[in-house]
């Protein structure tokens, strides 16, 4: 048995695109996944990858210990995200090239795992394409819609998955979005959204809001993140996402697996990486011993 298992996507990603391009793999899915394995837990990935680009993901993720075992290869390119070198009105940013294919049939059968961690896609949806309906009811179940590029609409499909814990991730702006809210104490205070028993808004440099549903009443705590300059965030929300889980894993209350993950997204903005490295699990247990 897994203490973790992520469904998610793996991506290339040109980042610079607008003038000195540069390209890395990323991805919900692949980062969350190396960054649960590096903190020391048991990890597989159910995903797929073009055939173009398996050789170096199965690569990245074999070097952290990842099981690749239910990622499928499908014909062509992975999909592509590329990112400016800055803001820019001129075109949607950032822009998504789709993947060359998608599957057309399930992986085989998901490793069992403590906790789940389940992304949205762009051009598939695993949920409602059946990958999750075995999971187990005492699995703790980590949601993460992906904002509008996503191609599940809701959470609807996830809500009706067998586990009795669900966790609703999302950043500030999703959050807001999805409650209809006005500002981010609004969408705060309908916090964790219906279905769901706990709710985790990532709050950007403040750090992160967790919301937990206890006898029917509402227990908030805030998370501060640990502070660190960086030229860029790109992919450090799935980071967050691998180290939380990790956390809860080993079992770790929710504001505890928080403050993993914001130990865990300093490491990865330090390091200038989306992917943590070897020495990433001692650089999060240094930074969580210091004092709050």
């Amino acid at each position: 048995m897994k203490d973790v298992l992520v469904v998610g996507g793996v991506f290339r990603e040109i980042l610079n695109g607008d003038t000195q391009p540069r390209v890395r793999y990323g991805g919900s899915g692949l980062v969350a996944a190396v960054a649960a394995a590096r903190l020391g837990t048991k990890v597989a990935l159910a995903s797929y990858v073009g055939d173009e680009d398996e050789e170096a993901v199965r690569t990245e993720l074999r070097a952290a210990s990842v099981d690749d075992s239910v990622v499928l290869t499908l014909a062509g390119a992975s999909g592509t995200f590329m990112f400016p070198t800055r803001e820019s009105g001129k075109r949607p940013w950032p822009m998504y090239r789709p993947a060359e294919s998608t599957p057309r049939s399930s992986p085989q059968r998901l490793p069992d795992a403590a906790v789940v961690v389940v992304f949205g896609i762009p051009d598939y949806d695993p949920v409602a394409e059946g990958w999750l309906s075995d999971t187990k009811t005492g699995v703790t179940l980590i949601w993460d819609k992906q904002g509008w590029l996503s191609r599940a609409r809701d959470s609807s499909a996830v809500v009706r998955l067998p586990p009795s814990r669900k966790v609703h991730l999302a950043n500030e702006a999703e959050a807001i979005e999805d409650a209809n809210a006005g500002t981010a104490e609004e969408a705060i205070a309908e916090q964790p959204p219906a279905g769901f028993s706990v709710g985790v808004v990532k709050q950007g440099v403040r750090g992160v809001t967790v919301v937990e549903r206890k006898n029917e009443a509402s227990v908030t705590t805030f998370v501060p993140s640990f502070r660190v300059s960086a030229r860029s965030t790109i992919g450090t929300g799935d980071v967050f996402a691998g180290a939380f889980a990790s956390g809860l894993a080993r079992g770790d209350s929710a504001p505890e697996a928080a403050r993993c993950g914001c130990a865990a997204v300093a490491v990865a903005l330090r390091a200038g990486c989306n992917l943590l490295d070897y020495g990433a699990f001692a650089a999060v247990i240094h930074l969580l011993s210091e004092p709050t």
